[in-house]
């Protein structure tokens, strides 16, 4: 198993700190391998992280749906144009009822609703290093 980066996106600290801790923990790393872990406190500091040296760096993408100045959504979409092929898995605290429609039409790897299992991340994770797009 190679060393990956998740970089983590969310506006609120509690659960920002929860992904983190989860992505570093050891069932995480017995399930995936080592997870270096990176993270933004919104959407246009997830935009700057992705334009500048350390974006190419990103193995997986972990975004908040709802976040402020920039949502999930646009993060998706300028990710998904500087590296196409990055995985996304979106997060989301109200579930949209065109999910599947989303995912599509963002390139997104995986849709969760907010609260989510620890392995259920860790899986959805595994999923996107080991099937990529």
């Amino acid at each position: 198993m190679k060393n990956i980066l998740v970089l983590v996106v969310d506006d609120n600290e509690n659960v920002l700190g929860t992904t983190l801790s989860v992505l570093r923990s050891p069932l995480a790393e017995r399930t995936i391998g080592k997870v270096g872990c990176d993270s933004c406190h919104g959407g246009q500091e997830a935009i700057e992280y992705l334009q500048g040296p350390k974006g190419r760096s990103v193995d997986v993408l972990v975004l908040d749906r709802e976040m402020p100045r920039a949502d999930g959504y646009a993060v998706a979409k300028i990710a998904k144009s500087l590296f196409p092929n990055v995985p996304i898995i979106m997060t989301t605290g109200s579930p949209e009822a065109d999910w599947a429609i989303k995912m599509e039409e963002y390139g997104l790897n995986a849709y969760m609703a907010k609260p989510y299992a620890a392995m259920a991340l860790i899986d959805a994770v595994k999923q996107c290093i080991s099937f990529p797009v």
